[in-house]
């Protein structure tokens, strides 16, 4: 499988994880989200991400697209598409961690930041 077959492959998981959404209005008028993942921790993901309660609602392939690209460390689905095979190669390795963190019943932090230009940016800089 190729670089650009594992990110698409993951795309379409994360939207499959991503339609297990069950939506709770509270008495108060709150609306909660929670999900039944079986590949990523769709809920995480969008929380780190800054994702609001509509784009949560959006569920779209181009959607789960752009965030398996962020998560890569680009900036969005088409830059990644375009990318070299030594990029893609990393990023593929980066989203692996990822994906392995959240299926680790990942510790409550947020992922690790990846930035294919700059590297680890630690959140605390």
């Amino acid at each position: 499988m190729s670089n650009l077959e594992f990110f698409k492959k993951e795309a379409k998981n994360l939207l499959k994880d991503w339609k297990t959404q069950t939506k709770t209005v509270e008495s108060d008028g709150s609306i909660f989200f929670s999900y039944s993942p079986k590949f990523y921790d769709v809920a995480d993901l969008f929380l780190y991400y800054e994702f609001s309660d509509k784009d949560e609602q959006d569920i779209e392939l181009s959607r789960a697209q752009h965030l398996i690209a962020k998560m890569a460390g680009f900036k969005k689905w088409n830059e990644l598409i375009h990318a070299s095979s030594k990029r893609l190669e990393l990023a593929e390795l980066v989203v692996r961690q990822a994906k392995n963190d959240f299926n680790d019943d990942y510790n409550g932090g947020v992922p690790f930041d990846w930035d294919m230009d700059q590297g680890y940016v630690d959140e605390f800089e």
